[in-house]
């Protein structure tokens, strides 16, 4: 595996055997810095959104803290997964 980090975003190169998702190491994922959202300047008129959006969307409430979710693929879809089961913690 051959991970590159540059320009703030995480670039993964993955050999692995199939059904079978790589694992990225811990110190990876806490060294990776999250992309900037933003508008591009030439997007249209906003109708119900506003500027603050994209950095609405990245704020999380402080109850719930960062999980560890292994890889997601197209044979084991565990965002997925999570996603459908994220109710439960309620």
């Amino acid at each position: 595996m051959v991970l590159r980090a540059g320009d703030g975003m995480l670039t993964e190169t993955v050999a692995c055997l199939p059904g079978r998702p790589p694992e990225l190491p811990a110190t990876v994922l806490d060294e990776a810095v999250p992309p900037t959202l933003a508008l591009p300047t030439d997007a249209p008129r906003l109708h119900f959104l506003s500027s603050a959006t994209p950095a609405a969307a990245a704020t999380f409430p402080a109850d719930r803290g960062r999980i560890v979710v292994p890889a997601s693929t197209l044979l084991q879809p565990r965002v997925l997964e999570y996603a459908r089961t994220e109710w439960r913690g309620y």
